[in-house]
């Protein structure tokens, strides 16, 4: 009998209809277990849906002697963390490690901006699990599920700094810019960005919306946040360039 982790964000306040079916196919299929966690939002509405439709078959996770958040007639478990991990977020992601190694398929519903159900995806990725993915921002199943896709979707959602950006250049082999100031020197230079004085500060500003969003905070423009297309651009470039010079050499 299969186990499917169900995750979610807990942001999401309602409990999705085609998330509904999913739980409703899988009581009349009879061939699945469920686990969860025990966080608000997501967590437990899946629960409380389960006992509405009398699926009992669910298994409540938690760090905890008892879980913050269980619906009664439903099992749990705690997952004893190494005495190392102190603080309790890294304890709550060692929980979901777990519940990563323990299930044979990850349902992710996402808000495309959740880092936690983000990592949940990734990991089912990488472990060769199968893997649904549900946007809640889209109302609708990713259809095609990678580590690309799901990195473009969260970091589109959440922005990149300069450094963020420089990270995934350099994680795909680019290494032009030494530092942050150089890389922010460059989308200047090359329109990526535009500079205002602000309150007699210099003050980056979206050149395009391809690229970046302007923040705004309290009704001050503080910067942007880059869009992933940004990295995208800048590696099809210099790989590109690499390749041309590479077939000029004598």
């Amino acid at each position: 009998m299969d186990i499917v982790f169900f995750s979610g964000s807990i942001s999401i306040k309602n409990l999705p209809d085609r998330i509904k079916e999913s739980l409703n196919q899988i009581k009349e299929n009879g061939q699945f277990k469920i686990i969860v966690g025990d966080a608000s939002g997501f967590d437990i509405l899946l629960q409380e849906y389960c006992k509405l439709i009398n699926f009992l078959d669910v298994t409540v996770y938690t760090i905890y002697e008892k879980p913050r958040n269980i619906v009664e007639g439903l099992r749990w478990v705690t997952v004893d963390s190494p005495e190392s991990l102190k603080s309790e977020r890294k304890k709550q992601t060692f929980k979901d490690r777990k519940m990563s190694e323990d299930s044979d398929i990850s349902y992710v519903i996402w808000d495309e901006k959740s880092k936690g159900s983000y990592n949940n995806i990734l990991r089912a990725i990488e472990s060769n699990k199968k893997v649904r993915v549900f946007s809640v921002k889209k109302n609708s199943a990713l259809t095609s599920i990678s580590k690309e896709l799901v990195t473009k979707i969260y970091q589109d959602s959440n922005g990149l700094t300069t450094s963020d950006v420089l990270d995934q250049l350099f994680n795909n082999g680019i290494k032009e810019f030494a530092n942050a100031k150089e890389l922010n020197q460059y989308l200047l230079d090359n329109n990526f960005v535009s500079q205002d004085i602000i309150s007699g500060k210099k003050v980056y500003k979206t050149s395009s919306d391809l690229y970046s969003t302007d923040i705004v905070h309290r009704g001050k423009h503080s910067g942007v946040k880059f869009k992933y297309h940004v990295v995208t651009t800048l590696i099809s470039k210099f790989k590109v360039s690499k390749s041309n010079y590479g077939s000029m050499r004598g």
